[in-house]
């Protein structure tokens, strides 16, 4: 066990800017990246319903079909025949939702994604929307933008974390914690999952008021977001329709909200496309949201999941653990603040970790 100052406080805000540069630069294609797709899908909608070579498509308008009335009828199959072919053959990864195949990655492969995967999941999705298939925007558009901050990471020669913050940089919206425990964000923000009290896109972070301050980790889903505390809270905030913020109700919150969670002993937590799952430091697991599929793992399907439920199985074999560690300072410290950690190496059995910051004044 070693104590060390927290390195966004301690000389390398170079590495910082320059990791922030990179992210701004995938961020700015992924956004590039949506426009491309977008219109893939009016073309194939165009092509399928109107017999229109044209990218020219208006979701939220109703559009006279032109076209014999056989060719929607031979448009949803053999879209549904490319897709499997360009999937299967191509990029297995790009198969799904999006998003779950962008946590794997994050969470399982080290944050590396297939270039390849860019240009399959951006035709594979844009054919299925595009024939009348059954399948959404934001998912792919997340994995597109993924695609590409891992690919950057990979090309930049940087390390596991560095690239999963590029993956996240792909996204809808994204947020950075700062020293001082506050939050800030930028990006989509149509359901408030910004957290600064509005539903205006940003194009530079600004302060996450939902959040609060102590923040110590933060977690992101496709339209909210996820905040741990250091005094063991959790907040929640943005869309809420399917149980994201886990609050026992459905109505958005741009403000923030306490997801239903007992006592105050949460030190991690995760989300995903629609919920999110926090982890106590006893090593209990709760999850909320949409679980249609079975997302929140209680052995259940169907509907949503209002508030956190006990995920099966009790507890993981490795729950957090608390320690207490002794340092001596040669010589002492000159007057000041100065903020450490606690950093444990790691073993054949238990994984390396890092402990929150502690705020240490020393006075003369």
């Amino acid at each position: 066990m070693s104590i060390h100052s927290s390195p966004l406080d301690s000389g390398q805000p170079r590495a910082l800017a320059f990791l922030v540069a990179v992210a701004l630069v995938v961020g700015c294609v992924a956004g590039f990246g949506a426009f491309v797709f977008r219109q893939l899908i009016g073309l194939f909608h165009n092509l399928s319903f109107r017999q229109l070579f044209s990218s020219l498509y208006d979701a939220n308008q109703h559009t006279a079909g032109t076209a014999p009335v056989w060719l929607p009828l031979v448009a949803l199959p053999s879209g549904a025949l490319v897709v499997t072919w360009l999937v299967r053959n191509f990029a297995p990864e790009a198969k799904g939702h999006g998003v779950p195949e962008v946590l794997d990655a994050v969470h399982c492969k080290n944050g590396h994604i297939r270039p390849i995967v860019v240009l399959i999941k951006a035709l594979a999705s844009s054919i299925t929307i595009g024939s009348g298939g059954s399948a959404g925007r934001e998912g792919p558009i997340v994995q597109i933008g993924a695609a590409f901050g891992s690919f950057m990471g990979g090309l930049l020669r940087l390390d596991h974390s560095d690239r999963v913050t590029l993956l996240a940089a792909g996204g809808n919206h994204s947020c950075l914690v700062h020293t001082d425990g506050t939050l800030r964000c930028w990006g989509y923000n149509l359901y408030g999952q910004l957290g600064d009290g509005g539903d205006i896109n940003r194009l530079i972070p600004v302060r996450a008021f939902a959040a609060g301050r102590e923040v110590s980790e933060v977690a992101l889903g496709e339209v909210h977001s996820c905040a741990i505390f250091r005094q063991g809270r959790v907040r929640c905030w943005g869309r809420n329709a399917l149980g994201h913020l886990g609050d026992g109700s459905t109505a958005d919150n741009w403000t923030g909200a306490t997801p239903q969670l007992p006592g105050n002993y949460w030190w991690a937590v995760a989300s995903f496309g629609d919920g999110s799952c926090a982890q106590g430091y006893n090593g209990e697991i709760r999850c909320w949201g949409y679980d249609a599929y079975g997302q929140a793992g209680d052995g259940d399907r169907g509907g949503s999941e209002l508030v956190p439920v006990l995920v099966s199985g009790g507890v993981i074999t490795w729950p957090r653990a608390s320690a207490y560690v002794w340092h001596r300072v040669p010589g002492g410290w000159t007057p000041g603040l100065r903020r450490v950690r606690a950093t444990y190496a790691g073993s054949a059995t238990l994984a390396a970790s890092v402990s929150n910051r502690v705020d240490h004044t020393t006075v003369p």
